[in-house]
């Protein structure tokens, strides 16, 4: 778990979610097979015979131990059935987590994925490692834009009771311990962190850092619906989105500069 409450505990399900499944069955010809690799960028395809049973794979690999033995025109039209790599097909439901099939994957082609004996779609190493890089880019830049937060929360209110202060007043007492907050300060989310410090008695206090009110709203409106999307792996982030976020951490970090060791921090609010 990532500070501010991220975390990837995500599924193949997740990562196969809109992606068509390609596949040839035994019968269909190498020029298909080529066609279909080419078309979606594979270097493998199931087999699949009608029944829904994979079979074996069609590779690169298979394709040019023949070809270094025979020319491809004569190839191209025969079955692919007649160069399945037989190399043994690993098969895991959608529910598996990702980082469990990571560790299949080591001296494998491919994993199969398949619900309820049908095939769902197939998982490379390659796969794993472009949605680890893009959701390991969009987490440290939402966990930087709540460091940046958290640095200027504490500073301003440098001490935990006067933290639990803050929080009293943005958040309410619990209603089980009236002597603390309702929402306990290291378990607050992006959008919490800002309710703390746009709350009405406490705003004064951060205005010289993050003034005006409406802009650092607005930056926390870009964020928030973005670290969602991280969270709930609700498609892969966009150039834009990346850009948003990167906005919205200069802004703070520049805010943060303004933080010095010597400039007096605001009285503890009245509880």
């Amino acid at each position: 778990m990532c500070k501010g409450g991220i975390y990837v505990d995500k599924t193949v399900g997740d990562l196969l979610a809109d992606r068509p499944l390609a596949w040839v069955s035994s019968a269909d010809s190498v020029r298909k097979a080529i066609d279909l690799m080419i078309d979606n960028d594979y270097s493998q395809l199931p087999v699949i015979m009608d029944n829904g049973r994979v079979v074996g794979w069609f590779t690169e690999r298979r394709l040019a131990e023949e070809v270094s033995q025979d020319s491809i025109q004569h190839i191209l039209d025969l079955p692919v059935g007649e160069f399945l790599d037989h190399e043994p097909v690993r098969v895991v439901g959608p529910h598996r987590n990702i980082y469990h099939v990571a560790r299949l994957l080591e001296g494998a082609l491919a994993i199969m994925v398949c619900d309820d004996g049908k095939a769902k779609g197939i998982i490379t190493d390659y796969d794993v490692a472009a949605f680890l890089a893009e959701i390991s880019r969009g987490i440290s830049l939402v966990e930087d834009i709540e460091e940046c937060l958290r640095d200027i929360i504490e500073f301003v209110f440098p001490t935990p009771e006067a933290r639990n202060a803050a929080l009293i007043l943005a958040f309410g007492h619990d209603r089980k311990s009236p002597t603390l907050p309702a929402k306990a300060y290291d378990e607050l989310t992006l959008r919490e962190h800002g309710q703390l410090i746009t709350a009405d008695d406490n705003w004064p206090r951060f205005e010289s850092y993050l003034q005006p009110k409406a802009l650092f709203s607005r930056y926390m409106e870009v964020a928030r619906p973005i670290r969602n999307q991280i969270t709930h792996f609700r498609g892969a982030l966009s150039p834009q989105q990346i850009k948003a976020l990167n906005n919205v951490r200069g802004w703070l970090r520049a805010r943060r500069s303004l933080l010095a060791p010597g400039r007096p921090t605001i009285a503890v609010p009245a509880g």
